[in-house]
């Protein structure tokens, strides 16, 4: 009966280990490295303040990752200015290399012009 017990928890433990394992590696596998995620955030951030952008100029900046790139490049950041809500510049490496950092694009955002989401009533 005692050995059926200490089988049954060994197996429970296992099982959770595994649980728990494939959550963190799932969960690297949809963010990303934090490590390249800091560092793409801060490069940005000294890039922001090479253009003469402050931390109050700011409404709100975010990390992407995208899996499907892989490598070094698939990060980039997104940043909403105060003075224009309504579309947002990515930011990103210019190449594998990682030497600068520079803008993709300006796009329409998910943003009204006073800071709410669209889809919010």
């Amino acid at each position: 009966m005692k050995k059926k017990i200490g089988n049954t928890i060994v197996t429970l433990f296992i099982i959770l280990l595994l649980i728990i394992i494939g959550l963190l590696w799932l969960q690297k596998y949809t963010t990303g490295d934090i490590k390249e995620r800091e560092k793409i955030l801060s490069a940005t951030m000294w890039e922001l303040q090479k253009e003469g952008y402050s931390q109050k100029d700011i409404f709100k900046i975010r990390v992407d990752y995208n899996w499907e790139k892989g490598g070094r490049l698939p990060y980039q950041v997104m940043v909403i200015f105060k003075k224009d809500k309504a579309n947002y510049i990515d930011y990103g490496w210019n190449d594998v290399n990682q030497k600068y950092i520079e803008k993709y694009s300006s796009e329409a955002s998910e943003y009204n012009k006073d800071g709410t989401l669209y889809h919010q009533k």
